[in-house]
């Protein structure tokens, strides 16, 4: 009687503006085509493991959170949150 399932994801996003132009909000400002889109990182991944045994059931997970800039821009600077990972029971 004992359960045991897993969960896996994976997601990619390649989040960039289409076009050049200036904004009063300051975390786009002057954006430049190509730029990345503040606050979405570009790789996340989680996982998750269930058991189960009758009336009781235990989750344990993990997710991670690739960096993200904090302003729009291209390459690597200093306005970026470092990757991290969540783990969760």
């Amino acid at each position: 009687g004992l359960t045991v399932t897993g969960e896996l994801a994976y997601t990619f996003t390649n989040a960039r503006f289409l076009s050049s132009f200036t904004s009063d909000n300051p975390i786009w400002g002057a954006v430049d085509q190509g730029d990345f889109i503040p606050y979405v990182p570009e790789h996340q991944l989680s996982m998750r493991v269930r058991v189960n045994k009758g009336p009781f059931e235990a989750g344990f997970g993990a997710a991670y959170f690739g960096a993200l800039r904090e302003v729009a821009g291209q390459g690597d600077d200093d306005l970026r949150i470092p990757s991290r990972w969540m783990l969760d029971a």
